[in-house]
């Protein structure tokens, strides 16, 4: 029986889990993504003989029911592994989270007994004078000491979000190194078990052939269930009456479509549905939509002839000299991913869609690659034979200082509407992972479901400091 037609704007985590679960409950959806494939950002992707994440990415174990979800995709024959990251840092390898050993035997004693010594003196300071920690440097220096600060958090925070961690919300800062504490990092550098940090979670499972996996079967899915699936279409407007949505106008292959609408989620940049209404919202809430910024990422992909270059899945570069974020190999969560004797890097570097890096082409994209790979020893420039380069626009929402009381703004006036959501990751202005994105989009459409009461409280569960 149709319940009533859901048109579901973006197809990444968020979206196609909760078109998965309404085209289940009997309702007619609607899913549209700009791309040409589902996942989003968690999408994957083949090219020659490989397959590639935008990453990679792998899903976290916790309770609830997105992880029982991803394994009846499978029939069992999920990769399950426990993370193995590390941090490149004045040209050596720490593990993360930090192990004693690894932080003893590494770090300079002097760099450490200056970081102690920071802390030392600070910390008496702050309990005695009130000092601001409105912002992400004044957050950290407070808590960890200038030096600790600096090396763990001050210049990768500056690299990734593109502007001073003095312009970046303290609470943002305060939910991303959440449950860390310098008492704790000084405990295991004494090896001593301090509290684990919580946004860390050890235990993932991951897919044979990527993260992107799981979406292409779960779009298969929607699709043999009588779910429409619009890729390469640009949505143009969401056409409303009053607080509610009748319709959403969009583009494909050149042809203009409208969509009649008994219900919308959107997962799309919450600036981009707030700026996308059809009649427009009052000038004071497009300009606080405008406000809202996001972060654009390049993946320059290196394909080296050999079989492994390392043991880690993720290395994160955090000294200055370093022009890209980090870099993965792939084929150390899959071996399926990668051919035998070969082997993929992929860098990630984030921009502003308006930087000159962003209209580099592979080739300068490749030699910049290749600088930063000069500092790294483990990798052999010699062994790469070849290069791909992709490219994602709005992947990181960029929390500087006032975002919140915006954020929170622009929620209370689109709770108003009585038929449309907007959630996940981009729809709400988060920053979490794929596990979580996918439970907001689960959570949205049960919330349609059973029956689509109090918007506003719906919101309050989901955005964090959102005080309603």
């Amino acid at each position: 029986m149709n319940k009533g037609k859901v048109v579901i704007l973006g197809a990444g985590p968020a979206g196609l889990t909760a078109a998965w679960r309404l085209i289940k409950e009997g309702y007619q959806v609607h899913l549209i993504e700009k791309a040409k494939r589902v996942g989003g950002l968690s999408a994957g992707f083949a090219w020659k003989e490989f397959i590639l994440d935008y990453g990679p990415h792998v899903f976290h174990v916790k309770k609830g029911e997105i992880i029982p979800i991803i394994r009846s995709f499978f029939d069992g024959d999920l990769i399950n592994g426990k993370r193995n990251e590390a941090t490149l840092v004045r040209g050596k390898y720490l593990k993360y989270p930090f192990e004693f050993h690894n932080l003893i035997t590494q770090l300079n004693p002097f760099f450490t007994a200056r970081m102690l010594f920071d802390f030392l003196i600070l910390s008496p300071f702050y309990k005695i004078i009130y000092a601001r920690d409105d912002n992400f440097q004044a957050w950290g220096i407070k808590r960890f000491g200038k030096t600790l600060y600096n090396f763990c958090f001050g210049n990768y925070t500056e690299k990734v979000w593109g502007i001073s961690p003095r312009l970046i919300s303290s609470k943002f800062a305060a939910e991303k190194i959440k449950g860390l504490s310098f008492k704790n990092l000084i405990l295991k550098i004494l090896g001593i078990r301090g509290q684990e940090q919580e946004i860390y979670w050890e235990d993932f499972v991951y897919p044979q052939k990527g993260s992107g996996q799981l979406f292409d079967r779960m779009a298969a899915d929607f699709t043999s269930r009588g779910g429409a699936l619009h890729l390469d279409a640009n949505v143009t407007g969401i056409n409303r009456q009053a607080w509610r949505a009748t319709s959403v106008s969009f583009s494909q292959n050149g042809q203009e479509s409208c969509i009649d609408s008994d219900f919308v989620i959107s997962t799309i940049p919450i600036r981009n549905l707030s700026l996308m209404m059809n009649p427009r919202f009052d000038d004071s809430i497009t300009e606080t939509a405008t406000r809202f910024k996001y972060r654009a990422m390049i993946f320059v992909y290196l394909v080296l002839d050999t079989e492994r270059v390392m043991e880690f899945h993720w290395t994160y570069l955090l000294d200055s000299r370093f022009k890209f974020n980090r870099f993965a190999e792939q084929k150390n969560l899959s071996t399926i991913t990668c051919p035998d004797n070969k082997t993929v890097l992929c860098f990630e570097i984030c921009c502003d869609t308006k930087d000159e890096i962003w209209k580099y082409g592979q080739e300068q994209l490749k030699e910049m690659a290749l600088a930063d790979i000069k500092g790294i020893e483990m990798i052999d420039p010699e062994k790469i034979v070849d290069c791909h380069v992709e490219k994602m626009e709005e992947t990181y929402a960029v929390c500087h200082i006032d975002y919140e009381q915006q954020r929170r703004d622009l929620i209370r006036h689109l709770a108003n509407f009585e038929n449309l959501l907007s959630a996940g990751r981009q729809g709400l202005y988060l920053q979490n992972g794929m596990h979580d994105t996918m439970a907001i989009g689960l959570s949205a459409a049960e919330f349609l479901i059973h029956g689509f009461h109090d918007p506003l409280d719906w919101y309050g569960k989901h955005v964090p400091f959102f005080n309603i």
